[in-house]
């Protein structure tokens, strides 16, 4: 697991402007986060946007090089983390990547989530039916993710399903931690 936080002084945004404007379209342009293995997630910690890479280790020097240049620094932790690697973690691994790049579409388009992140878990199905006609709207990864009715269930309960450890958080989390 590489992590690197990036201060929101640098290049003068706030860390949602970061995110849009200098870490969404480099980590679109890398060809290697959408390969077999490379999960990553981004979000916004109030002072910073942290880009969170999980990889295998024999390609992690290859990302952190990568990712150094684009983000302009080396990464703040690299770390093994157990419980995202362990064994049966792979579909929450997916999840938080295809809502993390659901959470950039509404980035790049600027929309406006419809409700809060907390009446969203109040409530999951009346979110979802909030939800739909807006991330339809904005996404095109979540309309390729939800091509039919299977698939649009396999989307919201990965969306709202629990994680593997009590100390990390539901994939739709992302939602609004980098669009919220």
């Amino acid at each position: 697991m590489l992590r690197w936080v990036v201060p929101a002084a640098r290049p003068h945004h706030s860390p949602r402007e970061l995110i849009e404007v200098v870490i969404s379209p480099a980590l679109r342009a890398s060809g290697w986060l959408y390969g077999p293995g490379t999960t990553h997630h981004v979000s916004d910690e109030g002072g910073a946007a942290w880009v969170t890479v999980v990889t295998r280790v024999d390609a992690a020097a290859d990302v952190r090089e990568d990712l150094d240049d684009l983000l302009m620094s080396p990464p703040t932790v690299e770390t093994t983390d157990h419980v995202l690697l362990s064994p049966g973690t792979d579909r929450y691994r997916g999840a938080l990547q295809e809502v993390t790049h659901v959470g950039l579409d509404v980035l790049a388009a600027r929309g406006t989530i419809p409700l809060p992140e907390y009446e969203a878990f109040a409530n999951p199905s009346g979110a979802a039916e909030l939800l739909v006609p807006f991330l339809s709207e904005m996404s095109p990864t979540y309309r390729r993710a939800c091509p039919n009715y299977e698939g649009t269930e396999r989307f919201w309960l990965a969306f709202f399903g629990r994680a593997p450890d009590a100390e990390l958080p539901r994939p739709g989390h992302w939602l609004w931690n980098l669009a919220g």
